[in-house]
């Protein structure tokens, strides 16, 4: 059944979202705007909750509030909900405010005389609180099963804590230090001292990943691991400026949801150091259960090698080779570097079983 929405007048409809103690968000479908969508309004509620007034957004678009990696994708669910004409329903991490907190929002198309989708109400709900009891609760529990269970749960709780805040805060010092004219009153040096503890603490969490791997979970770690999703959330990370043309994936493969993010994040970060205009993601799930990815940028030398030679052409080392390497070939995979493909760039090409590998599987060669 449709709504005819014009039979509500705004005053109404501000009045109707008020009593509503969630906090609420109105976007309008607005063809005129630079992509689509237009804030019409928030509740109190949430006004309340992420210290933003109402009249300082509405008219306004999501490009025009929010850096561009992170407004894609916010547009991206937007798109996916107006564009099935149904609930959509996602977790999302932002920082708005200097803050950054998880929610878990649910859109809801509403519908013209015509039957069109002419606007979305959003319902949301800070779910920061619940995600910290879950993995304490994960983490009481863990104590009860096999050691290998309990430092594969701690792994999953750093790597959501810390890994987002981290990655932006690389990217964010990495652009500060871009064209940055040196007084000689240290600032720079501060600067660069900065990013040394951010890489070291991003090198140190790897590390506790990677230990976390070694050995597979007591029960079956698959799960539907979205890779259009996390995909977009790194690339808005490493390159919130929107740089670089960076094309990805989007397909939901059943994996594990600690490792693949993690090989991701890695291999993305590099292929965003090293690019001069653009990379190619591309994803491809073999009849044998391995996931064959290949990450390809527009620098002319290899992503990473261990011959001198070949090395001789990197402008900047790969921190984490180590790290990457270790963590593909200890669940089975294996890892490529070369020269060519749609960039006749370097060329990062790693096969990953997608199901965790038994004690005594064999590794690829």
């Amino acid at each position: 059944m449709t709504f005819d929405f014009q039979d509500i007048s705004d005053e109404d409809l501000d009045y109707i979202l008020d009593l509503i103690s969630l906090p609420v968000f109105v976007v309008d479908i607005d063809q005129q705007s630079n992509c689509g969508f237009r804030f019409r309004s928030l509740n109190r509620a949430h006004e309340r909750d992420i210290g933003i007034k109402n009249a300082d957004i509405a008219g306004m678009s999501p490009t025009d509030l929010l850096p561009e990696r992170l407004a894609e994708t916010v547009l991206r669910n937007y798109r996916q909900c107006a564009e099935s004409g149904a609930p959509y329903s996602y977790h999302e991490e932002l920082t708005l405010e200097g803050e950054t907190r998880w929610w878990s929002t649910t859109l809801s198309p509403v519908f013209d005389r015509n039957g069109r989708v002419c606007r979305l109400i959003g319902i949301s709900r800070d779910v920061t609180e619940l995600q910290k009891r879950h993995f304490d609760a994960a983490k009481k529990i863990a104590r009860l099963t096999r050691l290998n269970d309990e430092v594969r749960l701690l792994a999953e709780v750093a790597t959501t804590d810390v890994q987002g805040p981290l990655g932006t805060a690389h990217a964010m010092i990495r652009l500060a230090m871009e064209d940055f004219v040196d007084l000689g009153d240290g600032k720079l040096d501060l600067l660069s001292c900065a990013l040394d503890v951010v890489e070291s603490l991003e090198k140190q969490l790897v590390q506790l990943a990677e230990q976390s791997m070694r050995t597979p979970a007591s029960g079956s770690d698959l799960k539907p691991v979205d890779l259009g999703h996390i995909c977009a959330d790194l690339i808005a990370q490493f390159d919130p400026g929107a740089r670089l043309l960076i094309q990805y994936p989007s397909c939901v493969l059943p994996a594990d949801p600690i490792a693949l993010p993690l090989i991701l994040r890695l291999s993305v970060a590099q292929a965003v150091r090293r690019a001069i205009r653009a990379i190619k993601i591309k994803a491809e799930h073999e009849t044998d259960g391995t996931l064959r990815l290949q990450i390809a940028d527009d620098r002319k030398s290899v992503p990473f090698s261990t011959n001198p030679t070949l090395a001789m052409g990197l402008d900047e080392p790969f921190d984490h080779y180590d790290d990457l390497r270790n963590m593909v070939e200890s669940r089975g995979g294996k890892i490529e570097s070369t020269l060519g493909g749609p960039f006749d760039g370097g060329v990062l090409t790693l096969v990953v079983p997608l199901k965790p590998p038994s004690a005594d599987a064999p590794k690829m060669h």
